[in-house]
């Protein structure tokens, strides 16, 4: 088995909310287009140091992570970036690593955004299940 790229947008989620209060014109909001490792066993979103500079947002917190080494390490968190892919988005936290590849996308996001891996094609898609859109278990 092969490893499932998808194509996502990653949008500081600040900009978004100015420039939907109209401080910002929408061309001010900070965007990466990024090729994302997608990783369902891995918790959430990952970004290196680069793209966070790009996004223009600053770690508001550590998390203490274990990494597949085994190695412990504190990470920056920080809070709020909106992900894009087709026509879903969610929002969710990134850990910051030093110089780890550009981005990993895990379960959280993947949930939030409602979409599976095609194991056959090697590709991220939306839900069958829900075609029209993200639907969200409640429970």
């Amino acid at each position: 088995m092969g490893l499932t790229y998808a194509e996502i947008t990653l949008v500081n989620v600040i900009d978004l909310e100015l420039a939907r209060r109209g401080t910002i014109k929408e061309s001010e909001v900070r965007k990466v287009p990024i090729r994302a490792l997608v990783d369902s066993g891995a918790l959430t979103l990952v970004i290196n140091e680069a793209t966070r500079k790009k996004l223009g947002m600053e770690p508001s917190s550590q998390k203490i992570v274990r990494t597949a080494d085994g190695g412990m390490h504190f990470v920056p968190v920080i809070k709020g970036v909106n992900v894009q892919f087709l026509d879903r988005d969610t929002t969710c936290d990134a850990w910051v690593t030093a110089n780890g590849p550009d981005c990993l996308l895990g379960a959280i996001p993947i949930e939030g955004l409602d979409v599976v891996i095609d194991l056959n094609k090697q590709e991220l898609i939306p839900n069958p299940e829900n075609p029209d859109g993200p639907v969200y278990i409640m429970y």
